[in-house]
């Protein structure tokens, strides 16, 4: 539902039970379910990688709880690494996202995940004919905690999307959020610590073919303390790592290797006026730390090594006061060296 003075209308809000009733490929899946919304598109029914309003897959923003996600495919793309057990809700822009955001021209997603159940301990399992998962969730003192994990144990399903050609592709991930809030630490304060491991790997049972492997770490700790309210502050500080490799074994491709590690600090502070109005202000500080290491033809290693900075500002003010009319005005600064 859209209020009358909403300034966010290029973001659409999905919850986990709209993702569960959208027509499924391989199974219930977040980046499959983006595509039955206007503006996005596939290159294919056997892909789960979008395009948002003509723009190219690199140019989506994928976040999860925050934190930039760098390979968020499983299974060579056919669907997302991200385990739909976890999600909570699902925050999608498709144009005209607000200061806040960088990085990306197309589209941002960012995944928020559940906090876990706070009353009992409680745990789930099931297996379809791609993978088995489990969930295990409950209560700890002053807060609650969540685990999920996901793991494939046939290739058959694969080979119907893949012209019935077998791929032995083998791929697992695994997540956990612990959520903590005590009185007796910080007045008002919620602390939680996130963390996500994705892996896929692709090895032929012959030595003669080439591996292939990528996966995903993130680490991310957040604290949101509450002032006189409304007004709050969130501080992140998160590492999001990816690695990718081809080995080569007795084929004749050269090998790969691929790593990035990036290091980030968020700061933001929120206040909402007697008016309604709302302000905004916020600091990223993120570091990116890339290296390549590849072969060519002759067999001489070249390894380029790259390390960036980078800081952001932005301030945004979002004029709410009247059920008729509503203004976002923001603005952002980027310092790259």
């Amino acid at each position: 539902i859209i209020q009358k003075n909403s300034t966010d209308i290029g973001l659409e809000r999905i919850s986990i039970r709209q993702v569960e009733n959208l027509p499924k490929g391989v199974e219930t899946d977040v980046m499959r379910s983006l595509q039955y919304l206007p503006g996005v598109k596939s290159t294919g029914d056997i892909s789960g990688r979008y395009y948002v309003r003509g723009g190219s897959g690199d140019q989506n923003l994928v976040l999860l709880n925050g934190v930039t996600i760098y390979a968020p495919f499983h299974s060579l793309g056919l669907f997302s690494s991200i385990d739909p057990d976890m999600i909570n809700s699902i925050e999608f822009f498709k144009g005209g996202f607000t200061s806040e955001y960088s990085g990306r021209l197309s589209s941002v997603l960012n995944v928020l995940t559940k906090n876990g159940n706070n009353n009992k301990l409680s745990a789930s399992g099931s297996l379809s004919f791609l993978t088995g998962k489990g969930l295990i969730e409950g209560p700890i003192p002053n807060g609650s905690f969540i685990a999920t994990t996901r793991f494939s144990h046939s290739d058959k399903i694969l080979k119907k999307f893949l012209n019935d050609e077998s791929v032995p592709v083998d791929f697992y991930d695994l997540s956990a959020k612990l959520n903590y809030s005590s009185p007796d630490v910080f007045n008002n304060a919620k602390f939680s610590l996130f963390t996500f491991l994705s892996s896929d790997n692709i090895k032929y049972p012959d030595n003669i073919r080439e591996e292939y492997g990528w996966k995903n770490f993130l680490l991310d700790f957040e604290w949101i303390q509450i002032y006189d309210a409304p007004f709050f502050s969130r501080l992140a500080i998160s590492t999001s790592n990816f690695e990718g490799k081809i080995i080569p074994n007795e084929s004749n491709l050269k090998p790969i290797d691929n790593e990035l590690k990036d290091v980030s600090i968020t700061f933001d502070l929120n206040a909402v006026l007697d008016s309604k109005d709302e302000i905004d202000v916020g600091l990223l500080i993120k570091t990116l730390d890339t290296q390549l290491l590849m072969q060519n033809k002759t067999g001489v290693e070249s390894q380029l090594d790259r390390f960036a900075g980078n800081i952001s500002i932005y301030a945004k003010y979002k004029l709410l006061r009247y059920d008729f009319f509503g203004l976002d005005v923001g603005s952002r600064l980027n310092v790259t060296g």
